[in-house]
């Protein structure tokens, strides 16, 4: 493919290209489009009073895009914002110790993975 090309229009609000040399038409990968479930994620734990930085930890997005997202959101967000943190940061061994000890409590467990996130309610 020739390094020489002109845009071509839109399909999907995508800009389209076309090769000069052999008239291919092609597209570019979005950059920066970051899964829902994401989103999803770092509102939940936003929500439950993590801060920006830990989000970024967890689940690899940088924190400006987090608080990019959450100040995209802010007039419905102040009224749902828990006024302390819930969520607790534990090692690997302490989970089923906790499971264990929590007979008649709920939980809710989080597993991320590369392309999507499992949420497991244990009774």
């Amino acid at each position: 493919m020739s390094t020489e090309k002109v845009k071509d229009g839109f399909v999907n609000d995508r800009q389209r290209y076309q090769c000069k040399s052999c008239g291919y038409h092609y597209s570019t990968r979005q950059k920066g489009k970051k899964p829902s479930y994401l989103k999803r994620l770092a509102l939940f734990l936003h929500l439950e009073g993590m801060g920006y930085r830990p989000i970024e930890d967890l689940i690899d997005v940088s924190n400006v895009s987090i608080m990019n997202w959450m100040n995209k959101m802010t007039t419905q967000l102040k009224p749902l914002k828990s006024d302390r943190q819930r969520v607790k940061t534990i090692n690997r061994e302490s989970v089923r110790e906790i499971i264990n000890q929590e007979k008649d409590g709920k939980m809710l467990l989080i597993n991320l993975k590369d392309n999507k996130s499992e949420i497991f309610y244990i009774k």
